[in-house]
């Protein structure tokens, strides 16, 4: 095998693993999503704007304390977001 054809391997390895990595964040993403509308229901765009944000472990926290917050500003505080309500 020529260093050409093993670097070749080696990024299209990279390339499946980056793959696989952004379907588990969009998987997620789309499941914080459902999740909060059905808690909180309609969200507001600027809300939604900043989840497309985050990364795989923060929206594992959201979606495992979905039941902690009382309302969309707690989750704001948590985040450090600030809205205009």
């Amino acid at each position: 095998m020529t260093l050409a054809d093993r670097l070749r391997k080696e990024g299209i390895k990279e390339g499946k693993q980056e793959g696989i990595r952004e379907g588990k964040r969009q998987t997620l993403l789309n499941m914080a999503n459902r999740l909060l509308k059905k808690r909180f229901g309609i969200l507001p765009t600027e809300f939604t704007d900043s989840l497309q944000s985050l990364d795989t472990e923060t929206l594992e926290i959201i979606i495992d304390d979905i039941f902690v917050y009382e309302s969309l500003d707690d989750l704001d505080k948590f985040m450090g977001w600030e809205r205009s309500t």
